[in-house]
């Protein structure tokens, strides 16, 4: 979980790093840990969060590195605070249930503006199913329900949803479509 490092920068450390100036060195006067390390192709919406909790503590030296590789590395003899989580990270790999809840939104964010959304209205305009804007994305939620799939998020921090199995599993979409606008009419 923790790794200790030397730094072998030729400039004065400063609150930012390249992870290529430190090496591994069990003497060394630094430490990381894989729990908040990540990159486009390792680490995950645990790691990002956690990442996002550290980088903003006391002593907190913010490390970069090819394929947009993040990480926090802290001298050993760091905050008390980080001691603590540190012991928590133990137990349970996540700092803050909250933040990771926002990283995992966000992910989905990315995913819905960039391509699901389109995918998604698209299949709708297949089956000839008009959809206002406002509530296409409360009825892909319901359909993701009412199919049993999941957003996945995914290395790197990406979110992955089957839109297609969506569309298999919910046989009567024009149906779940009007169970959904009786509902909304319900409610207002």
């Amino acid at each position: 979980m923790i790794t200790k490092l030397t730094y072998t920068g030729e400039k004065e450390l400063g609150k930012k790093a390249y992870l290529s100036n430190f090496n591994p060195d069990e003497l060394g006067g630094y430490f990381y840990s894989s729990l908040w390390t990540g990159s486009d192709y390792s680490g995950c919406s645990v790691t990002r969060a956690n990442y996002n909790v550290v980088k903003e503590l006391p002593d907190a030296i913010i490390v970069t590195g090819d394929y947009w590789t993040y990480s926090v590395i802290f001298p050993i003899n760091c905050c008390e605070e980080l001691k603590e989580i540190l012991q928590e990270l133990e137990n349970y790999p996540v700092i803050d249930d909250d933040e990771l809840h926002q990283v995992e939104q966000e992910a989905f964010d990315e995913l819905w503006e960039s391509s699901a959304k389109a995918d998604f209205a698209d299949k709708l305009e297949e089956l000839n199913i008009e959809v206002k804007q406002e509530n296409l994305l409360s009825f892909f939620y319901a359909l993701i329900e009412d199919a049993n799939e999941e957003i996945i998020n995914e290395t790197g921090n990406t979110a992955y949803v089957d839109i297609d199995a969506i569309f298999l599993k919910v046989k009567d979409i024009k149906g779940a479509y009007d169970n959904y606008t009786q509902k909304l009419e319900r409610v207002s």
